[in-house]
C-alpha cells in the first residue's frame, strides 16, 4: 500500500544515467560529422589534382572550319517570309519589320498609313545579308491615327521578285 521512498543514491543514479546517454550520442554525432568533413576534403582534393583526359593529336592540330555561304542558284526562285512585326506599336514609337529571303537579295520595304506612305528614314532599300535576313526600324509618326496600317516588302533577285504584305496596329 504504501510506497516506498526511493534511496538517495537510486535517485542519482537515474538521473545521472540519462545525462551520460546523451552526452555519448552527442559525442558520436560530433565525430561522425568531423569524418565526413574530413572525408570530404579529402575527396576534393583528390578530384582536383586528376590531369584533364589528353585530346588526341588531331584534334589538337586540326583548325575549326570556316563557315561559307552559298549564293542562290541564278535561276532560285525568289520568296520572302516574315520573321517579326512590331504590332501593336504605339505612335511616336519604333516599330521593326524583319523578314528571310534569298542571300545579297535587294529588298524595298513601303508603310503605309491609310493612302499616306511614310517617309521615315529607316525605310531605306537594303540587301539582305549572307544568311537571307533584311530588317528595318522605323519611327510611327505621332499623327498617325490608331488602327491597322500596311507595311510591304519586295525582295528582287536576278530579276525575279518576291513579296511580302503584312498589317501592323497602331495603337494611341
Amino acid at each position: 500500500m504504501f510506497k516506498r521512498k526511493p534511496k538517495r543514491r537510486e535517485l542519482v543514479k537515474k538521473r545521472s544515467i540519462i545525462p551520460g546517454v546523451l552526452k555519448k550520442i552527442a559525442i558520436t554525432i560530433l565525430v561522425l560529422v568531423m569524418l565526413a568533413g574530413i572525408a570530404g576534403v579529402i575527396y576534393t582534393y583528390l578530384n582536383g589534382r586528376k590531369e584533364p583526359p589528353l585530346l588526341q593529336n588531331d584534334a589538337i592540330t586540326k583548325e575549326v572550319p570556316k563557315i561559307t555561304h552559298t549564293l542562290p542558284a541564278e535561276n532560285a526562285k525568289e520568296g520572302v517570309a516574315l520573321v517579326m512585326l512590331t504590332s501593336p506599336v504605339k505612335a511616336g514609337e519604333n516599330a521593326t519589320m524583319s523578314v528571310r529571303t534569298n542571300a545579297r537579295s535587294k529588298c524595298l520595304i513601303e508603310v503605309k498609313y491609310g493612302t499616306v506612305a511614310s517617309k521615315d528614314s529607316g525605310l531605306t532599300p537594303k540587301y539582305a545579308d549572307d544568311f537571307g535576313s533584311a530588317s528595318w526600324t522605323w519611327t510611327v509618326e505621332p499623327t498617325v491615327p490608331a488602327g491597322k496600317h500596311d507595311a510591304t516588302v519586295t525582295c528582287v533577285y536576278n530579276g525575279r521578285s518576291g513579296v511580302y504584305a503584312a498589317h501592323f496596329e497602331v495603337q494611341r
